[in-house]
């Protein structure tokens, strides 16, 4: 009872009332803004809330210092975050942690890199110049095998700029991308294909393809086979210029002259050639290594070629020591025993009136008939040998006309002791009669 009318009391001071109201509205506003938080706004769009800037601001911090450990660079950024008072949904207040997360993933964060451009294009960037000119020299030395002269054939720089830490590689990295490029040519084969008209249809040569493609053999080639046409060939194209000195023959001079005293088409060296020298000094130019030109800026000739010279045969008439056959028949007999006595020569089967011509150049020594052999023709060469040309129908020679060899000498017959038409063909060696088919050449 002494409690209630203490409490009636109370209300009952009109001094307290005052003091109550204002403890009733602090504990209501405190309640009430205890629910909000700050939104973190960048560009425009919340990334999250957080409950204090500060908090924000830390987090910031140790994303930059995720970067540096995690790139090895120093990262900023342009964007601007901005803090909002607002009420977040329940259990939507970021930590530290989350917040570091969510200013990666939402700030632009740039690095200072120095960046390699081709051509007026960017091809990799680096930490810094010092690292982008080490890698460049690196390439240089690669592809010109060391050469001091060596210098860039693309139009290559260097510029330093702000990009992403994501876009910055490693130097051995950089030497990779510079040194390959992902422009391989390969050809699927169809049914039917080979490495030769594969070639053809795309430029290049079949030995170039086997060089590209040890592992493929035309003859076990199949239709889906991959060709290789062309390999990945470096962003950068090195060039060197050398000025050398080195010493290179004068090839001799081949000088023909016709001379009576030879048989028809007989040659004989009346000279021989000996190739000069001369000292040269050109430029040779290199690009990745490899000659591409060779530009002669001056020569000095230490000694003159000596011509060859040669003499050409033009006596049709004189033996070049070489049968021809007289005519084209068959064979129908041959030199050696024939029905128990020897046959001298060799029998060619052909019509009668068949033009025959000289075996070889020489003086006609006989023309006219002899017993057995009909109406005949002997031919001296000048050398030991004497052909006979028997069974003929009429000699188109007279003794002591010189002939050419190929020239036609008589018609062929059936005149003499004979079985039918044809020619009886020998050949005496100092006045022995030898096997013709010994000596014969179409």
């Amino acid at each position: 009872m002494e409690t209630e009318s203490n409490i009636k009391n109370f209300f009952r001071d009109k001094k307290l009332i005052p003091i109550v109201l204002a403890l009733l509205t602090f504990l209501s506003c405190l309640f009430y803004f205890s629910g909000f938080a700050y939104a973190v706004v960048v560009d425009g769009k919340a990334i999250g809330y957080v409950k204090q800037q500060d908090e924000a601001a830390e987090a910031i911090k140790e994303a930059k210092d995720y970067i540096k450990k995690f790139y090895g660079l120093d990262a900023s950024t342009a964007d601007e975050v901005e803090y909002q008072r607002a009420r977040p949904p329940k259990g939507q207040i970021m930590d530290k942690e989350q917040c570091k997360i969510a200013f990666l993933n939402g700030l632009d964060f740039k690095a200072h890199a120095a960046c390699i451009y081709i051509d007026g294009k960017k091809a990799v960037a680096l930490k810094d110049k010092a690292a982008a000119e080490s890698t460049l020299d690196t390439i240089k030395t690669l592809l010109s095998g060391g050469d001091a002269n060596a210098s860039f054939k693309q139009k290559v720089e260097i510029k330093e700029e702000n990009v992403a830490p994501g876009e910055v590689t490693q130097t051995d990295k950089a030497h990779d991308i510079l040194l390959k490029s992902d422009k391989m040519t390969t050809y699927t084969v169809k049914q039917g294909d080979t490495l030769w008209n594969i070639a053809i249809a795309n430029g290049t040569s079949a030995d170039k393809l086997l060089a590209l493609n040890k592992d493929i053999k035309e003859t076990t080639m199949q239709p889906g086979d991959t060709v290789v046409l062309d390999k990945p060939q470096p962003l950068v194209t090195v060039v060197t210029k050398n000025v050398v000195t080195f010493n290179m023959p004068i090839p001799f001079e081949i000088e023909s002259v016709g001379d009576s005293s030879l048989p028809i088409r007989i040659t004989r060296v009346k000279q021989e050639g000996v190739d000069g020298s001369k000292k040269v000094q050109a430029e040779i130019v290199k690009e990745n290594g490899v000659e591409v030109a060779r530009n002669v800026l001056s020569e000095e000739v230490l000694s003159q070629p000596v011509k060859k010279i040669v003499r050409i045969g033009t006596n049709r008439t004189l033996a070049s020591g070489i049968f021809s056959y007289p005519v084209t028949g068959v064979l129908t007999s041959r030199f050696g025993q024939r029905w128990g006595r020897e046959h001298t020569g060799v029998d060619l089967a052909v019509a009668k009136g068949t033009r025959v011509k000289a075996a070889d150049g020489g003086k006609v020594i006989f023309a006219g008939s002899c017993s057995g052999y009909g109406i005949l023709v002997k031919i001296d060469h000048g050398n030991g040998y004497v052909t006979y040309y028997g069974h003929l129908s009429k000699t188109l020679v007279s003794r002591g006309e010189r002939v050419a060899k190929g020239d036609v000498i008589a018609l062929s017959g059936n005149t003499g002791h004979t079985t039918g038409p044809h020619l009886h063909f020998e050949v005496r060696k100092n006045g022995t009669p030898v096997n013709p088919l010994s000596y014969l050449s179409r």
